[in-house]
């Protein structure tokens, strides 16, 4: 009864997705797979499709081959889609139903691993992580990224300097 019970508190309103594969199954469309990040999703909810700004509908969700109604904050999911293509998906997509950022520049606080040796300069390049989106980035006073990156604020990043000895790891960055 304990574990039924912390189980129902974890459910939440809203929901986010984070897609890391995709493909079409015949008979039943598009499919993706990825790791609910946040909140409750559920059988028949509407989800918007970041960064194409796209309503999707899920037609069922499965979890290690069984069907259910719901996934929480932590499951990996299976997820049949409807209003996508698998020709219009890209890894690192997030599929949520409640409104998110989306941003090409970033200003952030960077927490600084004490490991790196490396300084922050403008005209480095870095690569900056969050959820299954891994994009590369510029330093020029802040982070310009090459393409959109999705987040809820407050929000924070991995960051990367794959040019460095190791470690690699520069941080983190918090964005308010």
């Amino acid at each position: 009864m304990e574990m039924v019970m912390k189980k129902e508190e974890r459910e939440t309103e809203k929901g986010t997705v984070a897609i890391d594969h995709f493909f079409n199954v015949k008979g039943v469309g598009t499919v993706v797979l990825g790791t609910v990040v946040e909140g409750s999703i559920r059988k028949h909810d509407d989800l918007r499709l970041y960064p194409l700004n796209k309503v999707v509908h899920i037609r069922s969700i499965q979890k290690h081959d069984e069907d259910f109604d719901m996934a929480n904050k932590g499951d990996r999911v299976g997820l049949a889609l409807k209003n996508v293509g698998v020709d219009e998906l890209k890894r690192g997509y997030i599929l949520s139903s409640e409104e998110l950022d989306m941003e090409n520049e970033l200003k952030m606080e960077v927490a600084v691993n004490k490991y790196w040796k490396g300084e922050i300069k403008n005209g480095m390049v870095f690569h900056i992580g969050k959820w299954m989106q891994f994009i590369m980035t510029r330093y020029e006073d802040k982070f310009i990224l090459n393409r959109p990156i999705v987040f809820k604020k407050p929000s924070s990043f991995f960051i990367a300097h794959l040019d460095s000895k190791p470690p690699r790891i520069v941080g983190k960055g918090i964005v308010k």
